[in-house]
């Protein structure tokens, strides 16, 4: 899929990706009777391939946005990443990428810029802010990560800002998002660390 999911526009799948992609779907395993998280967004994203025809936008970088791994790559690894969503967006706003971004694929760039600005440090955290709410006006499907996970970049967002009143607000309605959603498993992970931020930074 990651073969399939490079490009940074919006490019139609070839036949031989999409004959790939069909198959994945029947190997699905289960563990305990449940699908593995993972194996569930790559049916997902697999099925919008052979459905519409469209490729991932960089599935890697979506599962490290989503399981907050950019935090562990290089600066220099970071930067490039952020030159890459930068051009992505630009291109999308003067409407040059073939078939234009979905509010998804938008969601997935603004939440990078806004990781990437939180990881950068106190003068990229109003820019990171920014790109979260962005990522809220954007019209999402009730079932897509991208919400709860924008009040959750904009709760770390606040604990930076020294904050930790405001972010327990967004905590809130991170946690409080009540739609099943892709990848939620993994979210509970990283809104149970936050909240142990919050919690220390309130009890100073």
């Amino acid at each position: 899929a990651e073969a399939a999911g490079g490009a940074t526009s919006v490019i139609r799948a070839s036949p031989e990706v999409i004959a790939i992609l069909a198959r994945v779907p029947s190997l699905i395993k289960r563990v305990a009777g449940r699908t593995i998280p993972v194996e569930k967004f790559a049916v997902q994203r697999a099925r919008m391939v052979v459905d519409q025809g469209r490729q991932p936008f960089h599935p890697a970088l979506e599962l490290a946005l989503i399981w907050d791994g950019l935090q562990m790559m290089g600066e220099e690894h970071r930067r490039a990443i952020r030159e890459m969503m930068e051009e992505a967006l630009q291109r999308d706003h003067e409407g040059e990428t073939e078939g234009k971004l979905d509010a998804e694929q938008r969601a997935q760039i603004h939440l990078t810029l806004c990781n990437l600005g939180r990881l950068d440090g106190q003068e990229r955290l109003q820019e990171a802010i920014n790109h979260a709410q962005q990522t809220l006006n954007l019209k999402l499907p009730t079932d897509s990560y991208g919400i709860p996970l924008a009040y959750l970049e904009l709760a770390l967002c606040h604990l930076r800002f020294g904050d930790p009143q405001e972010a327990s607000k967004y905590y809130g309605l991170s946690v409080g998002y009540k739609p099943a959603y892709l990848m939620r498993r993994f979210m509970d992970f990283r809104q149970s660390r936050c909240k142990i931020e919050i919690d220390l930074a309130l009890n100073k």
